[in-house]
């Protein structure tokens, strides 16, 4: 009985860390491409914002920990912003934080 318990047990916890998702990203980064495409239609300014700030600050993060930095003004503002919903548009089921990875990547080197 008590084998059996233990076995139900184990098998019980491995079935619940299994589920538990294990990301790299968090916040808006991790919104998929077709959620912040809804988000924009429903209010441009607001998810704009809400998403780009977030964008800003995870490049900036990157930028720092990298022995190679990138120039984050390398690129206008307004093209970075059209370059993220331009690969969210052809990646609805990607990741956010994967359009900001293509920014960049993109940008030219300091």
């Amino acid at each position: 009985m008590r084998l059996l318990l233990a076995a139900t047990l184990a098998l019980w916890g491995t079935v619940c860390f299994a589920q538990e998702e294990v990301g790299t990203i968090a916040g808006a980064g991790w919104v998929s491409c077709g959620e912040y495409a809804q988000s924009f239609q429903e209010n441009p300014e607001g998810a704009e914002r809400y998403f780009f700030a977030w964008a800003q600050g995870y490049m900036s993060g990157v930028n720092q920990a990298s022995t190679v930095r990138k120039n984050l003004r390398g690129w206008s503002l307004a093209k970075q912003k059209d370059h993220i919903r331009a690969f969210c548009d052809k990646r609805p089921l990607a990741h956010y934080g994967e359009a900001v990875q293509s920014v960049f990547g993109s940008l030219p080197d300091r």
